[in-house]
């Protein structure tokens, strides 16, 4: 695979593309990924709770320094760890936690951690998740770690789930090969969407080369707020199930804590087979998660 390259835009800002790889065999690198649409959770999205038409947790003020900044990712292939960085903005900004932007040194800290570096060489973002749950991130200034509980993937292809999810779990992380076609005409700033052409995706048109994380941000009934390069974005919900697949060398994640968890087994506590959920996710990690609801 690539190692990506650097991108100038006509207002001469520089974009990394080409950070995300993955092995050529995706479901041999990946055997173990829970996905949370599985038959044995027993998904339910009858028993989810009514949605709000837009979710859109990206536009809330304390979020903003985080999620419009970089994070290095027009300098080095560190997608995933951008990625990673404006989810926690995200789910702090929700909590009404103080908000973390972390600096530069961080940030490359965790690339090199989770394999980037030396050699801006790109991660795969289930090493990046897996360390994010295992050894956990900075969260503020004072040094503080912040560990997810698990991460699962979720079908793309079924919008009604994905908008569920978004909002459920405050959003998420997009990870496929981008087309040639958006990389020609890649943002220079918010604004822009990212579609397929009309009758579908042809063969090919993820090119894996272009391999890129950014970070789902909400949801509405037509389309899908994204975040990438401290930019804002749209996603069509039928380029997010043609490039966020398996068959595409693709995937769509929802990262959890024990405090999304919690509140979404007591909220929607007949929608999943929590139990059996969480037994995997034990299972996977070696680690004893509480149950659903309790505190953690």
């Amino acid at each position: 695979m690539s190692k990506g390259r650097i991108i100038v835009t006509p207002s001469g800002k520089t974009l990394h593309v080409g950070g995300r790889i993955i092995d050529p065999d995706f479901r041999l690198a990946h055997p173990k990924t829970i996905k949370l649409h599985d038959a044995r959770y027993g998904l339910n999205l009858s028993k989810f709770p009514t949605i709000p038409n837009a979710t859109t947790f990206h536009t809330l003020p304390a979020a903003q320094p985080c999620l419009t900044n970089i994070l290095l990712n027009g300098t080095y292939g560190c997608c995933t760890q951008a990625d990673k960085f404006h989810r926690q903005a995200l789910r702090q900004a929700v909590s009404g936690l103080p908000v973390y932007n972390p600096p530069d040194s961080v940030v490359l800290a965790a690339y090199t951690r989770d394999g980037g570096m030396p050699g801006d060489n790109g991660c795969d973002e289930q090493v990046v998740m897996t360390n994010e749950r295992d050894i956990g991130d900075p969260s503020d200034d004072n040094g503080c770690i912040d560990k997810s509980t698990a991460f699962v993937e979720v079908d793309a292809t079924n919008f009604q789930l994905v908008r569920q999810c978004a909002t459920l779990f405050v959003g998420g992380s997009i990870c496929m090969g981008l087309p040639d076609a958006w990389v020609a005409s890649m943002p220079s700033q918010s604004g822009w969407t990212w579609s397929i052409p009309v009758g579908g995706a042809p063969s090919g048109y993820f090119d894996l080369n272009n391999g890129h994380c950014y970070t789902l941000l909400g949801q509405t009934q037509s389309s899908l707020p994204i975040g990438s390069w401290g930019m804002f974005g749209n996603l069509t919900p039928d380029a997010l199930a043609a490039g966020a697949v398996a068959a595409n060398g693709g995937a769509l994640y929802f990262i959890l804590d024990r405090e999304l968890l919690a509140n979404a087994a007591l909220t929607a506590p007949d929608s999943l087979d929590w139990s059996t959920l969480e037994g995997d996710f034990a299972q996977l990690t070696g680690a004893s998660i509480p149950p659903s609801g309790a505190a953690s």
